[in-house]
């Protein structure tokens, strides 16, 4: 076998292999961020927001046709919003069957209240941004009893949200983290 003694040539191989192995180090995209980040909540929100599965829901004006998003656990929601004169604001049920932390995750930075079903006022507990993908941008968590509750988001100029809700901590103070099957190293027992 020949031996390549031309310095153009390795020179050349040189170059075309660093290009290629940089390739591979330029930032993940949101989702396979989220893939090798930790399972947390927030990394649960960002998967459903980049990856699905997807829900589209209409809030309502008034607690009385609020529908529910409790209905869509481990889903990403785009929800319009009804107007409510020069802005939108819309509202959306919530049942949680466990009494628990539970953190409600916005695609943008609007704030949200939370009230059961008598309009007592829950207090939210923590308001904080998501860093850990651009789809999601804030992340509200309340202590919630078992229960009906309504959620209003807004006021906003936005015609639709992003939004998803995940479990933190329940009633036993155990963090509920999700995986998912997808080929990312995730895997659940929640058919994900």
């Amino acid at each position: 076998m020949k031996s390549i003694h031309n310095p153009n040539v390795i020179r050349t191989m040189l170059v075309i292999s660093m290009l290629c192995g940089c390739a591979d180090s330029e930032v993940d995209s949101s989702a396979d961020a989220v893939a090798n980040a930790p399972e947390t909540p927030d990394a649960e929100a960002c998967y459903h927001a980049a990856s699905g599965p997807y829900f589209e829901l209409s809030a309502s004006s008034d607690i009385d046709d609020a529908p529910f998003a409790s209905n869509t656990p481990h889903t990403w929601i785009t929800v319009a919003l009804p107007e409510s004169g020069d802005t939108r604001t819309g509202v959306l049920a919530y049942t949680t069957e466990e009494s628990g932390e539970v953190s409600f995750y916005l695609d943008t930075d609007i704030t949200i209240g939370v009230t059961t079903a008598d309009g007592t006022t829950v207090e939210n507990k923590d308001a904080a941004a998501v860093p850990l993908c651009s789809e999601v941008v804030k992340r509200h968590t309340f202590d919630l009893a078992s229960g009906t509750y309504y959620i209003t988001i807004g006021p906003t100029d936005a015609a639709e949200i992003g939004f998803a809700f995940e479990r933190t901590i329940d009633e036993h103070g155990h963090s509920d983290g999700h995986g998912h099957s997808d080929g990312h190293g995730h895997s659940d027992g929640h058919g994900h």
